[in-house]
């Protein structure tokens, strides 16, 4: 059996896998790798590159530092003086949530940032006895740590996978803040329409007959309740001076990789006390980084199949004459991968497509680099069933059904496609 069709065995199982979600996707991405290796379809070296690549160790140094940041209480106090300030307000409310979320997403796990964000949602939509909506508030919330999760490679794994793929497929990678030049139209954008008609619509639909929570059976449920973190201020004020420092040693050290600025802040705050490495060690999100580090051996064993090829030869086919347009690529693979991604995830299908897009863009004789940035940001806003990410599956926890995310879900999506695409074919002047 030749390692052409052995690689197509490979790769369709592991898709099968993603779309079924029994396995998680990083056991079946190493799974994936190891086999590609053991069966000779790759050598080692080019199946597992993706762990001595610059961006694992980025995102890395940055869990490290986000894990310091939350630890030490520094999220919780600028979300808690939000909800102060603007809880009597209720659609300012929501733009601030939108925001600030956003903002922090994009230097901290979005994960993780989600989980702060919803524990203090719950206690002042009890202490509001339901002037405050629960569901409209997870959601609010979700979308702006989807936002700038995506907006930087430290705040969820598909921009490290986009850049990792674009590092050893595509050449060069994407700058840790490469992705704001979509992220910031989209939540300009976003915080535009919601006042204008996404609010409207969401109490709608999240609430048709005008109801509120059922704030008695939340507080039986003990929604609501939080815990005081003993706050000591030294470890926080070090933790928020090592995260901006390293933030802009990005911008202005040049010299040195992104990946090892983040390590040396990573390792800073171990050394100095301001987070305990055994919890490091416990807590850090592992997965995140096998997922990440297997994706570029992934693509190796796309581009070994030689499907790519194949449906290259396809969708070129179908073009005609606009089949080097590469505008129009950004704009089928920013589709094509959102749409996707709610079937088999969105690390996967970002990972999928990026592959593909590396070798169209040889095809068309354009640079990787749009439309890897379409794939990424297409495959993260693909929310239109809880499926398509971890954190769009958390907001279930506010009472979303799946009938919310088609509606309301797929209204955003198609707002965050149609200016993802447009910021790209700008920002690298594809037109």
């Amino acid at each position: 059996m030749s390692t052409q069709v052995i690689a197509m065995i490979i790769i369709a199982i592991t898709v099968v896998l993603f779309v079924i979600n029994k396995l998680r996707p990083a056991l079946v991405s190493l799974m994936a790798v190891v086999a590609l290796a053991a069966f000779g379809v790759l050598d080692f070296s080019k199946a597992f590159s993706g762990f001595a690549n610059n961006t694992i160790m980025l995102i890395a140094g940055m869990m490290v530092i986000g894990l310091a940041l939350i630890e030490n209480g520094i999220a919780d106090i600028i979300a808690k003086v939000i909800f102060e300030k603007f809880n009597k307000r209720p659609m300012a409310l929501m733009i601030a949530i939108l925001v600030s979320s956003a903002v922090l997403s994009a230097f901290l796990q979005n994960m993780a940032m989600l989980v702060v964000y919803f524990a203090i949602i719950d206690a002042y939509v009890v202490k509001s006895n339901g002037s405050l909506k629960r569901k409209t508030l997870y959601m609010i919330a979700m979308i702006g740590t989807l936002i700038g999760g995506s907006a930087t490679l430290a705040g969820s794994s598909s921009p490290g996978i986009a850049s990792n793929i674009l590092e050893e497929l595509g050449g060069g990678s994407f700058s840790f803040f490469e992705p704001v030049c979509v992220g910031l139209p989209v939540l300009i954008i976003v915080s535009i329409c919601y006042p204008l008609f996404i609010h409207r619509l969401s109490e709608r639909q999240f609430y048709p007959n005008g109801e509120t929570d059922d704030i008695p059976a939340l507080i039986a449920a003990g929604v609501g309740k939080t815990e005081e973190k003993t706050i000591v201020k030294w470890k926080m004020w070090a933790s928020a001076a090592v995260a901006v420092a390293t933030t802009l040693s990005f911008i202005f050290v040049t010299s040195i990789k992104s990946g090892i600025l983040a390590l040396i802040g990573a390792c800073i705050l171990m050394a100095s006390g301001c987070i305990n490495s055994k919890k490091v060690i416990k807590d850090l999100d592992w997965s995140v980084l096998i997922l990440l580090a297997c994706t570029t051996g992934l693509a190796n064993g796309f581009v070994a199949t030689g499907l790519d090829v194949k449906m290259i030869d396809w969708l070129t086919s179908a073009l005609g004459d606009n089949s080097s347009n590469a505008a129009l690529w950004v704009i089928i693979f920013t589709f094509m991968s959102g749409i996707i991604t709610n079937v088999i995830s969105n690390s996967s299908a970002c990972a999928i497509f990026s592959a593909l897009a590396v070798s169209v863009a040889a095809a068309a004789g354009c640079s990787p680099r749009p439309l890897i940035m379409a794939c990424m940001w297409g495959s993260c806003s693909g929310i239109s069933l809880p499926i398509s990410c971890a954190t769009v599956s958390m907001s279930m926890a506010g009472g979303l059904n799946v009938k919310n995310y088609l509606t309301i879900g797929t209204l955003y999506s198609v707002i965050m496609w149609i200016v993802t695409a447009a910021s790209i074919i700008v920002w690298y002047g594809l037109i």
